[in-house]
């Protein structure tokens, strides 16, 4: 039922917001407007997300913020069928849109080889651009990943870098 209390107080809140702003809310309008809400969030039920989890990703997915919530849906299973593949592609463009956890997490796909061919300089690349941006996590994958990297992939992760950021 903790989806239909994450339901209810917006509901609750838009009508207490409606009657305050003088709009003329009798029992129909109440009725009509809950069916309406319940229809819009049913199918979102039906697949396990909640109203206030994921919002974001659901009502705004042009942003980087709901961007990276897709992402993280499609990555761990939930409230989105789990597909790797449709991680990647959401962490892509929360992460070009300057999201530093989908920039790292896009490092870490990357680099396990999940959704994507494995790649240590695109890995890297990613990385770098998170910790540049202050992401402890991101500066010791990069640090890790180094190791295992020649001297040439290190150039070429650089200048990817560069050329993503």
């Amino acid at each position: 039922m903790r989806w239909y209390r994450d339901l209810y107080r917006p509901v609750v809140g838009a009508f207490a917001l409606a009657t305050l702003a003088g709009f003329p809310i009798g029992s129909e309008t109440v009725a009509t407007a809950q069916d309406n809400v319940l229809e819009e969030v049913r199918p979102f039920v039906a697949h396990g997300w909640t109203w206030s989890g994921w919002d974001a990703a659901l009502m705004n997915p042009g942003t980087p913020e709901a961007q990276y919530n897709r992402g993280v849906m499609h990555d761990t299973g939930h409230g989105q069928p789990q597909n790797d593949v449709e991680a990647v592609k959401w962490f892509r463009k929360a992460a070009e849109g300057g999201h530093v956890l989908a920039q790292c997490n896009l490092g870490v796909m990357h680099a396990s080889g999940r959704g994507v061919p494995q790649d240590n300089v695109q890995a890297w690349a990613w990385f770098d651009i998170a910790a540049t941006q202050g992401d402890d996590n991101a500066r010791a994958y990069k640090k890790t990943i180094a190791e295992s990297m020649t001297p040439e992939e290190i150039d070429r992760a650089r200048k990817l870098a560069r050329q993503y950021h």
